[in-house]
């Protein structure tokens, strides 16, 4: 009989150790976590205007948390930003090395809510030959990259690389202090949407790339320091003319066989020439 209330106390008993363990694992640390204690193998070197991806190797790596941020702290004059685990560097004038200082972070490495961080110094120097624009992949860093930049004119506008899958509205990617000539050669999408530019009044320069072959309307109306553009493909005369570019612009498209391919220039916005 004893042994039979043994059995029957043990089988009420044994849900109320599982909820009272679940109870202290709520209130205290994690007894089996174990903390990063240090993040190796991190790249020191690279060339600017080259994407380098991060890597690093968790130590130990066994631990807990292994999931690493990247972020920069400084970059060294040389203009750097990260984008998931990619670093993108471009020089900015004529700097030609410089050294990148980012952040390695591991969220809840050292426990519930404290997080490891460790720098890392990465020294970075142009190739040979590199004098391709700088580029982006988003323009969320474009604008990120032009707020952190000098206010600077027309004649010094900043040369940029927009690298995206499609293009969206424009009118707020480019400070009000910050000129730019804008290339957008490389990209796959075929069209530039109605709107895209609007109200631009920074952009002084535009390479559009061969895919390009329709311009919604008013995508360039406002552009009102817009004093270069190159287009790389067929655009059909009524696209141009309601995209908003000055008329000019049109016709001296309208004037040249072949599509009217070519980088077309104006001093004053109603004389436009083909280079």
């Amino acid at each position: 009989m004893d042994k039979n209330f043994t059995i029957k106390s043990s089988r009420r008993l044994y849900p109320l150790f599982a909820v009272l363990l679940v109870i202290m694992a709520g209130c205290g640390p994690d007894p089996f976590f174990i903390p990063v204690e240090s993040i190796e193998d991190v790249p020191s070197t690279g060339t600017i205007g080259k994407p380098l991806i991060l890597t690093g190797r968790v130590n130990p790596g066994f631990a807990s948390k292994t999931s690493i941020a990247w972020n920069v702290v400084n970059d060294g004059a040389i203009g750097a930003y990260t984008d998931g685990d990619i670093l993108y560097t471009f020089a900015i004038g004529t700097v030609s090395n410089g050294t990148v200082l980012i952040e390695a972070r591991i969220a809840d490495g050292m426990a519930e809510r404290k997080d490891y961080t460790q720098n890392f110094s990465i020294v970075f120097s142009k190739g040979t030959g590199s004098t391709s624009p700088s580029a982006f992949y988003s323009v969320t860093n474009l604008t990120t990259w032009l707020n952190d930049q000098p206010g600077n004119t027309a004649g010094t506008a900043y040369s940029v690389k927009l690298i995206v899958n499609a293009l969206s509205n424009m009118s707020n990617a480019f400070p009000n202090n910050k000129y730019v000539n804008l290339d957008l050669s490389g990209n796959d999408f075929t069209s530039i949407p109605q709107n895209t530019f609007n109200g631009c009044t920074r952009l002084v320069g535009i390479i559009i790339g061969g895919n390009v072959t329709s311009i919604g309307a008013n995508a360039f109306y406002g552009c009102s320091s817009l004093t270069s553009v190159t287009i790389g493909g067929s655009i059909a005369a009524t696209d141009m003319g309601s995209s908003g570019l000055p008329s000019g612009l049109l016709a001296a498209y309208q004037a040249n066989p072949g599509g009217g391919s070519g980088t077309y220039t104006t001093t004053d916005g109603s004389a436009w020439t083909k280079n």
